[in-house]
């Protein structure tokens, strides 16, 4: 008769963990972004002083447990007007060495224009 007993008890235990589970696995863990930093350009192998800027940070950033975190918002770099006039596609950064993408785009009527350039020419 203890069985019968225990039964709801270990139903509920092992639902709460499910329901934990699965929250842990979906939930995002959102953080606000505002940031604004100087910054200091050069290009590799080429001689001569770099140029001083500044970056800025806005949007937030998604901190999923067991995925990739991903930076929804702008990146914006002074010296470079592309990085203000398009728009910063999400930027996913991997787990392994923290890097992430900057891929920027621009629409207008019905097309896209993806920008395929190297910021430092």
């Amino acid at each position: 008769m203890c069985k019968f007993k225990a039964a709801p008890i270990v139903f509920a235990g092992t639902l709460l963990l499910l329901l934990s589970f699965c929250f842990l696995l979906l939930y995002d863990f959102p953080k606000k972004i505002d940031l604004d930093y100087p910054a200091y350009e050069y290009v590799s192998g080429q001689s001569g002083d770099g140029e001083e800027t500044r970056i800025k940070i806005q949007g937030v950033l998604k901190r999923p447990i067991f995925r990739d975190e991903v930076l929804s918002g702008k990146i914006i770099i002074d010296k470079h007007k592309e990085t203000a006039d398009y728009e910063l596609i999400d930027v996913g950064f991997h787990s392994k060495n923290g890097m992430g993408l900057l891929s920027y785009t621009r629409t207008w009527g019905s097309g896209f224009e993806f920008i395929r350039r190297d910021l430092d020419g």
